[in-house]
């Protein structure tokens, strides 16, 4: 998750730096038979044509409406995404730092040869270039960080993906299911991780406040709701 929400973030910074130079292309693009135009008329018709101007038309490079809404529902959908990844992170590390998981041991193998193996195949890919084992340690450091700020934070970050989620079946009752980038199945079931995840925070809470005899020992995680995205449930 946590490598995920880092390929996440290259993609909606390379896909506005493409939605930029798209607009300014078009611009320009568009900008010179606009102004030939113009003084054409200006030529042949004086006032008359400019009187003739509404101010109406649209700006030249501005995406359409429809076209716009998809980028819209798009970036909506990355972004949900994404934060569901850092919410799932934190969760994480808020049960490690409370000692309900522990870090798994191996005998023939290590943390870093793993995760050096599980994504080595991106180094076929220029960009976003290729993380170290280093950058994952640091970026999972939440050592200065209690574990109840970490679970407020991750809370946060699920009911935030449910309020997403919830813009985003608006913005389907306007456009057809076929078109959309992401399916009704698709949004039931990322709306299943984050009402369940927020639940299961709520759940620890109480379980920390529980006396010692009473707290779960152990947690589950699961994939019905989505096939990568886990909800977790405390055990007994």
């Amino acid at each position: 998750y946590w490598y995920r929400d880092f390929l996440l973030s290259a993609i909606m910074n390379t896909r506005a730096a493409m939605r930029k130079n798209c607009l300014k292309e078009r611009e320009a693009t568009i900008k010179t038979p606009v102004e030939t135009k113009s003084k054409r008329k200006n030529k042949h018709g004086g006032k008359r044509a400019a009187a003739g101007s509404t101010g109406k038309e649209k700006p030249p490079g501005q995406l359409a409406p429809d076209e716009s809404r998809e980028y819209e529902v798009e970036e909506i959908h990355l972004s949900i995404e994404r934060t569901l990844c850092i919410g799932i992170v934190r969760t994480i590390s808020a049960l490690l730092q409370a000692g309900i998981v522990q870090q798994p041991s191996y005998s023939f193998t290590s943390p870093e040869r793993i995760f050096q193996k599980r994504f080595e195949v991106f180094g076929h890919v220029h960009q976003p270039p290729l993380l170290a084992y280093a950058d994952f340690l640091q970026g999972i450091d939440h050592s200065n960080v209690t574990p109840e700020e970490l679970m407020s934070s991750a809370s946060e970050c699920f009911n935030a993906s449910k309020r997403s989620l919830d813009i985003l079946k608006q913005y389907g009752e306007n456009i057809e299911e076929i078109f959309l980038p992401i399916q009704k199945d698709e949004m039931i079931g990322l709306t299943k991780v984050c009402v369940s995840n927020s639940i299961f925070i709520h759940r620890l809470r109480q379980n920390q406040q529980s006396p010692p005899e009473k707290k779960s020992s152990s947690v589950g995680f699961r994939f019905l709701a989505h096939r990568s995205f886990c909800t977790l449930d405390l055990k007994n």
